[in-house]
């Protein structure tokens, strides 16, 4: 730094209000200083071409002009070049204005192109890009040719991006939100479900939200447990909103599924237990499975775990009652033949039989029509034998 007493050979030197025979004392100058001529720590000040690192200007208020460029503790090669050895940072920006309106640093450039470069940091003397902004404003971490706003490159195979709330209570998140035009559409957050100061007790899950008509709806989760939850935040949907369709965890190999307006709890289990058994059941256990290699769908038919009420009786004239048609759906526009029962005609032989969820399409369950048909044949049995039994008597006698 050069003092006051360092100058030697000065012109013409102006003090405001400071008179010239203070020079080479410890003097505090206020006023602008203009140098014209003359030498500071042996450089050559003023002249018709201005040496490099000269002083044109140093203004009241701190301002300094500089032509040429400038190095501090190295011979710049730059505008402005810094170079340090010390174990500390080689170059800080301070402002200390007291309103909300003061700034840090600020680069500006010419092009806004990609192969412009406002911003650069890298490491290993100039030889790895840890940070790139381009003209254009894509960032770059990891990478010196940033092809989209945000590119990250980490060459250990291990790259991550963290987003930590810096807090642990319940209820946290940390999220990403796709917006358009300023307005949020679609986010991915995770939440804590437990505190997270306390080890044994950290939990959390990944909620994925859309935006339906004008809301933000928590679409799809999966919970702490590896569970995928689709338009329900809980399993089974016992409570909470949504269609209640729910995956469970891998090795269950099961989907849970029920429409919004369901009672709660009610549902379909629809998968493959550990054997490879296809299954579909209800809440209650209820439904088919398919064995693995099986073409046919099998139904719980143990004996110990039911009830039995009564025996079908009458089946020989149930059966006679019953209409066997060919025929074709009314909305089947190629009119394929198909062979029928009549829904309505079972309906009033063996009700048990026939789906009457919906009243205006009633639905047969075939499989359940079978033991009225067994119940016929017994009775056609019993006949035939009656009748069998008659005629050896006849023919003895």
């Amino acid at each position: 730094m050069a003092l006051l007493s360092d100058v030697t050979g000065i012109g013409n030197i102006g003090l405001a209000g400071i008179p010239t025979t203070v020079l080479g004392t410890a003097t505090t100058i206020t006023g602008p200083i203009d140098i014209n001529a003359g030498t500071i720590d042996g450089t050559v000040i003023g002249g018709s071409t201005a040496a490099a690192g000269s002083f044109t200007t140093l203004g009241a208020t701190g301002a300094a002009t500089f032509s040429g460029d400038v190095g501090i503790g190295v011979n710049p090669s730059y505008q402005l070049d810094v170079y340090d050895t010390a174990a500390a940072f080689a170059a800080k920006i301070k402002n200390f204005n007291g309103s909300d309106a003061g700034g840090g640093l600020w680069i500006d450039t010419r092009w806004n192109t990609a192969g412009n470069r406002p911003l650069k940091i890298t490491s290993n003397n100039e030889g790895t890009s840890i940070f790139e902004v381009t003209g254009n404003g894509n960032v770059g971490i990891g990478t010196n040719a940033p092809n989209v706003v945000l590119h990250t490159v980490d060459a250990s195979g291990t790259a991550v991006i963290a987003l930590d709330d810096s807090r642990s209570n319940v209820g946290d998140t940390a999220s990403v939100e796709f917006r358009h035009n300023g307005i949020t559409g679609s986010i991915v957050k995770s939440s804590a479900i437990e505190d997270f100061s306390v080890a044994a007790n950290r939990s959390s899950d990944l909620q994925f939200w859309t935006r339906n008509n004008g809301t933000q709806i928590q679409a799809a989760t999966i919970d702490a447990s590896g569970n995928l939850l689709l338009g329900t935040t809980t399993i089974h949907g016992l409570s909470g909103a949504g269609a209640g369709t729910f995956v469970t965890a891998l090795n269950d190999g099961q989907l849970f599924l029920r429409n919004s307006v369901t009672t709660a709890g009610k549902g379909w289990y629809l998968g493959a237990d550990s054997s490879s058994v296809m299954q579909v059941y209800n809440q209650a256990g209820v439904g088919v499975t398919m064995a693995d290699g099986a073409t046919a769908w099998s139904s719980t038919s143990d004996e110990r775990l039911k009830d039995i009420i009564e025996p079908i009786t009458d089946g020989l004239a149930k059966v006679r009652r019953l209409r066997s048609v060919v025929g074709k759906y009314k909305s089947d526009e190629d009119g394929v033949r198909r062979a029928f029962l009549i829904a309505q005609d079972v309906l009033a032989e063996q009700p048990e039989a026939v789906d009457q969820t919906n009243p205006d399409a009633l639905a047969l369950r075939s499989t359940e029509v079978i033991p009225l048909l067994v119940s016929a044949l017994h009775d056609a049995s019993d006949m035939i034998e009656s009748l069998t039994a008659r005629i050896e008597a006849l023919e003895g006698a």
